[in-house]
């Protein structure tokens, strides 16, 4: 069984609108040699409203969430990416990964 054990949210706002957010669940799984801690943080809800766009907000938040996750011993963050997102994060040094897949449930 995996279970979160912690969510962190982070958001940028101008004139008390949210314009940016990020938002990463940090869980545990088994621990194995290139993750020692057994902690791992899924990153998702990357958004930054279109007219921000350009303004660096999401790639501050994501070095935000990056630190944070150091900080809290998490070994791996992963994600999966829009065609908007892919350039921020390859300059965060995120790596491809075959594609993911999922089964819903309800």
């Amino acid at each position: 069984m995996v279970t979160c054990n912690s969510l962190l949210c982070y958001i940028a706002t101008y004139k008390e609108h949210i314009v940016s957010s990020v938002i990463v669940c940090i869980y545990n799984v088994i621990p194995k040699p290139s993750n020692i801690t057994g902690k791992i943080g899924y990153v998702f809800n990357v958004y930054t409203v279109r007219e921000f766009f350009g303004q660096g907000l999401a790639t501050k938040l994501m070095r935000t969430v990056i630190d944070e996750a150091k900080q809290l011993g998490v070994g791996e963050l992963y994600l999966s990416t829009t065609d908007d997102g892919k350039g921020i994060y390859e300059k965060l040094q995120f790596q491809h990964l075959n594609e993911e897949m999922c089964l819903k449930l309800i």
